[in-house]
């Protein structure tokens, strides 16, 4: 059996910049689905072929490369896989870009594609393909991904009566914070919202990062406490709040006031109730 000579090479780069850890399973992982839609992109013909893994570097971030290899005496894996190349690049930029879900793209293919988007945007920064040396490097960044998701998401929205309720508004969120953290390589806290407990990334602006200062500084002072997160609010398909950017962060005295906090015996001047709102209403209200 001949080497082919196609090759394909994916770049796993951290959610929190070059410096950042990269887990194993969620590299692993989106190489896996990436080939399979790689495979699944050259229907029936691509049971003839096999990508094989030819070169692999683990260091952050994680660099994947292989081969197209015939399974199949007389068979050239060359032209299947160039099929196959052209057809899933073509793809990705009809989804990201244009906003269409290729005809060739089943419930299972669309299954794949939606669990490697998916990862572009919690534990994988960005995706960098390589196709060969004339394509330019496809790139999954956060934006594309959730572009694609939403796409991905519609013929099911559309089949089961649902609305697609992404968006985003300026806002405020209240809630407890728990930790400061990065959410792709950009300073974020993480909050438990008031109501839902559920916890929402807060990525601060530029200003409000500088404002807040270094993190140990900043950890012993704000941890734990009740704030109010003011910024742009983003919302997810199913109208549940995903993140925050925010431009501000305000303490909140989660200290309730009790009645004797607020009560005042001498509010009507030894008056009784009756007598006090008569003289403010100037009559006789029986």
């Amino acid at each position: 059996m001949a080497m082919a000579t196609e090759r394909v090479t994916v770049t796993i780069r951290p959610s929190a910049g070059e410096a950042g850890l990269l887990r194993v399973q969620d590299a692993m992982h989106q190489i896996l689905d990436f080939f399979d839609l790689l495979s699944a992109a050259g229907g029936e013909d691509s049971k003839a072929v096999s990508w094989r893994l030819v070169d692999v570097s683990m260091a952050s971030p994680l660099t994947a490369t292989a081969e197209a290899f015939s399974d199949v005496p007389g068979v050239q894996a060359e032209m299947i896989a160039r099929r196959e190349k052209g057809r899933l690049v073509t793809s990705i930029r009809e989804i990201t870009e244009s906003r269409r879900i290729p005809a060739w793209m089943d419930s299972s293919a669309r299954a794949k594609a939606r669990a490697l988007f998916n990862r572009n945007l919690n534990e994988i920064g960005r995706t960098d393909i390589k196709f060969d040396e004339q394509t330019p490097i496809t790139i999954i960044s956060e934006r594309s991904a959730r572009t694609a998701l939403v796409v991905l998401d519609s013929p099911d929205k559309a089949q089961h009566g649902e609305d697609d309720l992404s968006r985003s508004e300026m806002g405020s969120v209240e809630g407890s914070i728990i930790r400061l953290e990065t959410y792709h390589g950009r300073p974020s806290i993480r909050l438990a919202e008031r109501v839902t407990d559920k916890e929402i990334s807060c990525i601060l602006s530029p200003s409000l990062a500088q404002q807040i200062g270094p993190q140990h500084n900043w950890t012993e002072v704000w941890v734990g406490r009740r704030v109010l997160v003011v910024g742009e609010i983003f919302f997810g398909s199913a109208g549940q709040i995903a993140r925050v950017y925010a431009t501000d962060v305000r303490p909140i005295d989660a200290r309730r006031l009790s009645y004797s906090d607020i009560a005042d015996r001498n509010f009507t001047n030894g008056l009784s109730v009756r007598e006090y709102l008569n003289n403010l209403w100037e009559d006789d209200i029986g």
